[in-house]
């Protein structure tokens, strides 16, 4: 599946192939507490890793899609 010029490739795909593209890393920023009773917050960054198991494609009308993995 082509979006935006990236190619996208769920793991069943890639199984029996000898270089793989279903890896996924996702960048957020989060602020977390030491504990409930914390009044200073620390923002800071985490990166998600997963496999593209799923690719659904909502195709509105051909006015726009939405991508979902």
């Amino acid at each position: 599946m082509v979006n935006f010029s990236l190619k996208f490739h769920t793991k069943s795909r890639e199984r029996l192939r000898r270089t793989q593209n279903c890896g996924i890393v996702v960048n957020s920023s989060i602020t977390s507490y030491a504990s409930a009773r914390d009044n200073n917050p620390f923002e800071g960054n985490v990166e998600y890793y997963g496999l593209l198991i799923d690719i659904i494609v909502l195709d509105y009308y051909g006015k726009w899609k939405l991508v979902l993995f």
